[in-house]
């Protein structure tokens, strides 16, 4: 491979350095964690990680999840044993210390979760570099969490979820595809029938399944092994990696298979819905939405399929018009296999890039399809999104075997090999600033809104008027008590007893009952009233009249002290 001066490892740290401080900057800018839209899972993953930590067994199980659970667990632990010294007022015990203080516990996940990830992009470049010798082409495969910023965090800000931790696994996987292309150059036995390669696909299939069933299209690498026993050998090892990244539900697998089950055969989201496999009605609405809010991804995913059509039809036109010239003359026969042979199309190093590239287009369009199927929510396709990066490297490679061939062998090899990654890595970094600065502008407008709304409500709670009354709070408002009330429901409530400790005086207004309850029992609203004064104040995402969100209202009744366009407060009636 040509030699790059660039080539000192030192320059694969940039971009995963500036990954984490580009993810921190702008994931900030979204608020606190208790927040509503910022509740959903991560608090719902901080409480299940507590209950692993404790030694149960977590009731949210659904993605499964587990390793982004087990991870939390660990930060949980390490953390509040490396304070434990240091910090005189720190709870005496691990769930009182989390549950008092969860947003630097959610600060803290989010941050070994970062971590990790940029873990995985210096590995990723360390490898690709001292295969290539190109830094370009490794800055390529690193940017990716850039370039995929609007679908990573733009659309959807999760900071402590599986999405997150796919984004790494689905780097590992790279890491395996890489050595998988470059094994022939560098390596004396054939990738292909390498042992450690087959442990390593299956190995980060099996945890990315574990971590979110979400990454199934990915599991089409596993025809890369050449042979079946060793197509068979690499399932084997992904389904063992599954069941040691889930021992911890393992008791709860008949209840996350039928959840599985639910939602392969309903085609509403959630396994809700009618029974079938898609519903077309919604389908073109969908696919609208997932496009507009994924431009970039789409842009590449298109030029990778038309790539791999193109290459295929000119792959079998060679094979006719060869086939062809055999029957018209057999004397052209021996000159026209080596010309076959020399053509870009069917030299082997083409046959494995062209392999790479047509199965990497076809897990994404199957990453595509399951989002469809379910939600156009930018997070179902973070799994291929991660391989946005190795997409356009494979295409690169495509680009420097068939170019010389398409326009001429007096072409400058060294210096198109150079000139292509360049090109491509200024057009990503054109596009990585502008996905950035929307989305840093449309999370902070977002959050300015909420803030001013919550500042609001805070003001008329201050009022004489309003001093006395009873505040009762949704499990969805954007209060801390509320955000650890919706932790706690898909935590399978096993933190009751220390939340009611904690906070005693929280009551909750849970808008599908319309009832009213605290950590652990129900409240009737006659004692609402009376502790009250026969003034009950309601905190609660906004439900205007005509709204759809309407229906949620208590059944009361309430009276509008403050509507804005995300939160409210209202007094619900007494008579």
């Amino acid at each position: 491979m040509v030699k790059n001066k660039w080539s000192n490892p030192v320059w694969v740290v940039i971009l995963p350095i500036a990954y984490v401080i580009i993810y921190l900057l702008v994931g900030s800018k979204r608020g606190p964690y208790y927040w509503t839209p910022n509740q959903d899972p991560d608090y719902a993953y901080l409480l299940n990680s507590l209950v692993l930590a404790l030694f149960k067994v977590p009731t949210h199980t659904d993605h499964p999840g587990t390793p982004l659970q087990a991870l939390g667990a660990i930060v949980l632990w390490v953390s509040y044993l490396v304070q434990l010294p240091f910090n005189p007022a720190l709870k005496k015990n691990l769930a009182d210390e989390v549950l008092t203080n969860p947003e630097l516990y959610l600060h803290l996940f989010n941050d070994a979760l970062l971590f990790l990830t940029a873990c995985s992009l210096v590995a990723v470049g360390w490898v690709t570099l001292q295969l290539t010798r190109n830094l370009l082409l490794t800055l390529i495969l690193q940017i990716t969490p850039l370039l995929m910023f609007r679908t990573f965090l733009g659309e959807e800000p999760s900071r402590v979820a599986p999405d997150v931790l796919v984004v790494c696994i689905s780097q590992l996987m790279v890491l395996v595809l890489v050595r998988y292309l470059y094994a022939e150059h560098g390596n004396s036995e054939n990738g292909e029938r390498s042992r450690h390669f087959i442990i390593s696909l299956g190995a980060v299939l099996g945890l990315g399944m574990a971590t979110k069933v979400t990454l199934l299209p990915m599991a089409l690498f596993l025809l890369l092994p050449q042979g079946w026993r060793r197509k068979a050998l690499a399932l084997g090892v992904a389904i063992v990696a599954f069941v040691l990244a889930t021992l911890p539900i393992i008791t709860r697998y008949g209840r996350t298979l039928r959840w599985m089950t639910d939602l392969a055969t309903h085609t509403g989201p959630y396994g809700g819905g009618e029974v079938g496999l898609v519903d077309t009605s919604s389908l073109g609405d969908k696919a609208q939405q997932l496009f507009t809010h994924n431009l970039v991804f789409f842009t590449i995913l298109l030029i990778a399929t038309a790539a791999s059509i193109g290459f295929a039809l000119v792959w079998l036109l060679q094979g006719e018009r060869l086939r062809g010239d055999c029957l018209q003359d057999d004397s052209l026969q021996d000159d026209s296999l080596q010309n076959f042979s020399r053509s870009s199309s069917f030299r082997p190093d083409f046959r494995k890039v062209y392999f790479l590239l047509a199965l990497t287009t076809l897990v994404t369009w199957g990453q595509v399809l399951l989002t469809l199927k379910q939600q156009p929510q930018s997070r179902y396709l973070n799994p291929a999104a991660g391989l946005m990066g190795f997409l356009v490297f494979v295409l690169i490679h495509a680009c420097w075997i068939v170019l010389p061939m398409a326009i001429g062998r007096s072409m400058n090899i060294a210096k198109l090999k150079q000139a292509i990654p360049a090109i491509v890595l200024a057009l990503c970094v054109a596009v990585c600033i502008q996905q950035i600065d929307y989305s840093a502008n449309k999370i902070a407008s977002g959050a300015n809104r909420r803030l001013r709304e919550l500042t609001k409500i805070e003001t008329f709670l201050q009022q004489d008027e309003y001093k006395s009354c009873t505040r009762v709070v949704s499990r969805r408002a954007s209060t801390p008590e509320s955000a650890l009330k919706f932790g706690d429901f898909w935590a399978g409530r096993k933190l009751k007893s220390q939340l009611i400790n904690l906070f005693p005086d929280p009551v909750f207004y849970i808008d599908e009952a319309k009832g009213y309850e605290t950590y652990t029992q129900p409240v009737s609203f006659a004692e609402l009233q009376e502790k009250g004064k026969g003034c009950v104040l309601l905190q609660i995402n906004s439900m205007p009249l005509h709204d759809w969100k309407a229906k949620y209202r208590p059944k009361q009744g309430v009276d509008k002290i403050f509507e804005g366009r995300l939160e409210a407060l209202y007094r619900i009636r007494t008579n």
